[in-house]
């Protein structure tokens, strides 16, 4: 199965170019198997998705959620991708730790997004309760940036994935992982990711495939 992890599109997302219909036949036209909706601190509701979902039955589609943790002490923020839920209460927590903590017991995988992209980018690579995994190549993180991400990934013993973290039609089809395991939940995903039952793809003549 051909997977994005990390999607925006331009209904919840104020970044992001292109509407959810058009970032849905992007991905259809690129043969992905299953797709994470994951706006930034907004959740589709479970009606949404469904109706998405009758509209674009060739690909599977999920929720999910892309949570920005502004820091305590000095600047900063982190992201964090949550997927698999359409839970509010994520928006309300601020504290690392507790975050990852609810995603853990909501059965949600959770991924360190572009840990170093900026100073502070790593904030919940810091937490006592560590993600499930962290994101390696996308289209904002630089290949020395997914080096760091792999160095960190096995000191930490973390999973590394591959996203498009698409704000835009064009950025579909870069960056992705697959897996041979046909899964219907995301959480058979979550256990897909910590098994590590996947490889990291790019696109050809882009950046090797780190973790091959």
């Amino acid at each position: 199965m051909k997977v994005e992890l990390h999607c925006h599109t331009s209904r919840f997302s104020l970044c992001a170019v292109n509407t959810p219909d058009e970032m849905l036949a992007r991905l259809v036209e690129e043969k992905y198997d299953a797709v994470f909706l994951t706006e930034h601190d907004a959740l589709w509701s479970p009606q949404d998705i469904a109706f998405m979902q009758k509209r674009h039955p060739k690909i599977k589609i999920f929720p999910g959620l892309e949570l920005t943790h502004h820091h305590d002490e000095g600047e900063g923020i982190s992201h964090i991708l949550i997927l698999g839920t359409t839970d509010a209460s994520f928006l309300f927590i601020t504290d690392p730790e507790a975050i990852i903590a609810h995603a853990k017991k909501s059965d949600c995988l959770t991924i360190v997004a572009h840990p170093y992209r900026w100073t502070g980018a790593d904030e919940f690579l810091k937490s006592s309760t560590l993600p499930d995994a962290m994101e390696g190549l996308t289209p904002n993180h630089s290949p020395r940036n997914a080096v760091l991400a792999h160095q960190a990934g096995k000191q930490l013993s973390l999973p590394i994935v591959n996203t498009s973290d698409a704000h835009a039609a064009k950025f579909i089809g870069r960056y992705w992982i697959e897996t041979n395991i046909d899964f219907e939940t995301p959480q058979q995903l979550r256990e897909i990711i910590v098994a590590r039952e996947y490889k990291n793809r790019v696109m050809a003549k882009k950046q090797p495939l780190l973790n091959e």
